[in-house]
């Protein structure tokens, strides 16, 4: 017995001899042995020596013990305890009741803890200010991991993100956009002979043939490569209808290789050391409106929600591999905040996929409705076997080379293409159709939006393990929306649903025009007005203003700060109609004097408003209606403009 209480003695005088001050404290367990780190379910206890300030210290001294982030203390700063176990409110006191005034384990913090660095301070006067006169603060811990704070917690194993189906998902989305891309080019551009007349019959695929994404990988990069050689459409000989489809679909074309290439990333994701860093929309792409067909708006709309796809699976994939290199690293704190960043993107790309689908539906109809309907037939199917023929025989043109090698493909990618195209069976392509590629993509974009939706899922089970352990410093951004409005008339965007953890003030910063900079308006409540129609994001940043007085946390204050997107739908206050049909549909007319040339238009209003129908000759209105039949004279020989 004696001898043990020698020993305690011993090893208190040891201890006691590595700090510096009058008091002296280390956290440790429960029987005194030092600790630099605990996991969060467990407890934090305290032992070191007291020394008296005063005649009432004698013989027990005693201070309170405070917990705190791991802070810069500059002196007389108001001194925040992060525990909810001591044995006051917001504090802890310690008396030392042994020999010397040391004391062995006093529970100052018990579970569950948060995750971080915490600095230890003994408050001598007990008054709740840091006096750097009298009182100490505990913060290069002992001989262990910590540096610059007393010690840190880690969190205790938790669940982890499941990627085994989100990286298959992506990988088949990858191909699914890669086949996507081919195809209707391919379908745009080795079709381009198939002109659109009311008379003209198609070869269609046999009855009850569904063409499915499933295509064979070569097959479609075999169609995509004839198509893309052989992509320039001579204006001269296109119609209308040909040149316009071919057009929206190159833009589509290059924004689903974009998707290919992001979704790509996120099946192959490395862990991302840059982990403090969050990931964001960046800029967002937008297409000019082609034109003011419901065909040509389609197109547009499937357009912008791709890009603005691209730019979410890109963000999403960034966070995930953030999120990797932080649990990797053992930061609970990191681990949760880009959790919280990838649950956020996932679940953008969610609401992405269902506006995709329906938007491919949309494209799908038009084309049916409007004639735009492009089939592999039996010309185009021999086209092709000519072609395959060709690059059996002598290879790849050096024309068709560098179109290949403008469009990203390596020296080693051109190689096996012309090996796919050598074993490709194209008969067996025969049918495929543009409206049954868009209805096939969006029959499999429900299995890849349940992916997303299991992945937002996982990183919810993350948020909330993690949450129980970690001290949050950074905002909360909000928007609020969905917002709808209508062009030219104010639209009031409100963030104040945003939160600042530490109590204090935030900074709020709008990025309004997609540019990924939030420098178009300041403050939570902000008003703006889109002159046209609009469908996207807008984006809030808010960063924490700390408190006057607060210590100074260890991060810099101006990386405290949350991004998050509202969506926004502006509509045209006064849609213009839209023009279905117009006859003749050869806008390059040779007629004959005294003939009857009739001239007719149908169309539709958005917004159910009446419509009327004007007709000009060469500027001058001749007729109102939705026909019109004109009969040139003798005089009129010549040119003429009518509209």
């Amino acid at each position: 017995m004696f001898r043990g209480i020698i020993a305690t003695l011993v090893l208190l005088f040891a201890l006691s001899a590595s700090y510096v001050g009058s008091s002296t404290v280390y956290p440790s367990d429960d029987g005194g042995w030092p600790k630099d780190y605990f996991y969060a379910n467990e407890a934090v206890y305290v032992s070191g020596d007291l020394d008296p300030i005063g005649v009432g210290d004698i013989p027990f001294p005693r201070a309170r013990i405070y917990i705190t982030e791991d802070l810069e203390w500059n002196g007389w700063e108001a001194i925040e305890d992060v525990t909810t176990h001591g044995y006051y409110t917001g504090y802890n006191v310690v008396i030392g009741n042994m020999a010397g005034g040391s004391f062995l384990g006093a529970l100052v913090w018990g579970p569950p803890l948060k995750v971080g660095n915490y600095d230890i301070i003994i408050d001598e006067q007990e008054d709740g200010l840091y006096d750097p006169n009298i009182d100490t603060v505990i913060g290069p811990g002992i001989g262990g991991i910590s540096a610059g704070f007393a010690f840190t917690v880690l969190p205790p194993v938790g669940p982890n993100l499941y990627l085994t189906d989100v990286k298959k998902s992506a990988e088949s989305i990858a191909k699914y956009y890669e086949g996507y891309a081919d195809r209707t080019s391919a379908l745009v551009n080795v079709t381009r002979g198939q002109e659109f007349s009311p008379g003209f019959t198609y070869i269609n695929a046999p009855a009850g043939t569904k063409f499915t994404s499933g295509l064979a990988e070569s097959e479609s990069l075999t169609l995509g490569a004839y198509g893309e050689i052989t992509s320039i459409i001579e204006s001269s000989k296109a119609s209308y209808n040909s040149t316009m489809i071919s057009i929206g679909f190159k833009i589509i074309r290059r924004l689903a290789s974009a998707q290919m290439e992001k979704y790509k990333g996120l099946a192959n994701d490395p862990p991302d050391p840059s982990y403090k860093v969050f990931a964001q929309l960046g800029e967002l792409e937008s297409q000019p409106v082609l034109g003011n067909t419901t065909m040509e708006l389609a197109q547009v709309e499937l357009s912008d929600e791709l890009a603005r796809q691209t730019a979410i699976v890109a963000a999403l994939t960034s966070s995930i591999e953030k999120y990797t290199a932080a649990r990797n690293a053992e930061d609970g704190y990191y681990t949760l905040m880009q959790a919280k960043a990838a649950k956020k993107f996932a679940d953008m790309a969610v609401e992405s996929l269902a506006n995709i689908k329906q938007l491919l539906i949309n494209l799908k109809n038009e084309i049916q409705a409007g004639e735009y309907e492009r089939v592999l037939n039996a010309n185009d199917v021999n086209e092709l076997k000519s072609f395959q023929q060709r690059i059996k025989t002598s290879g790849f043109t050096a024309q068709e080379i560098a179109i290949l090698k403008e469009s990203g493909i390596t020296d080693e990618r051109i190689k096996e293409l012309k090996d796919e195209i050598v074993g490709t069976n194209f008969p067996a392509m025969q049918g495929i159709s543009l409206a049954g590629t868009l209805e096939a993509l969006a029959t499999d974009n429900d299995q890849d939006k349940t992916y997303f939706e299991n992945l937002s899922g996982n990183l919810q089970n993350i948020i909330d393990h993690y949450a129980q352990y970690v001290l949050i410093k950074y905002p909360t951004a909000n928007p609020g929306g969905p917002y709808n409005g209508k062009a030219g008339i104010p639209v009031a965007l409100n963030g104040n649903a945003s939160v600042n953890p530490t109590g204090g003030n935030l900074k709020y910063e709008w990025d309004l025009n997609g540019d990924g900079e939030f420098d178009d308006a300041v403050g939570a409540n902000v008003q703006w007005t889109w002159n046209s129609a609009f469908s996207g994001f807008v984006g809030l940043k808010v960063t924490n203003i700390p408190k006057p007085g607060a210590p100074v946390s260890g991060i810099d204050p101006s990386k405290l700060f949350d991004i998050a997107y509202a969506q926004v739908n502006i509509q045209e206050v006064n849609r213009p109609p839209v023009i279905t049909s117009v006859t003749p549909e050869n806008f390059n007319l040779t007629h004959a004097p005294n003939i009857a040339l009739l001239f007719k238009a149908t169309a539709t209003d958005p917004d159910n408003d009446p419509i009327t129908y004007t007709w000009e000759l060469d500027g001058v209105p001749v007729a109102n209606g939705p026909q019109w039949n004109y009969v040139p004279n003798l005089s009129e020989i010549g040119s003429r403009l009518e509209h």
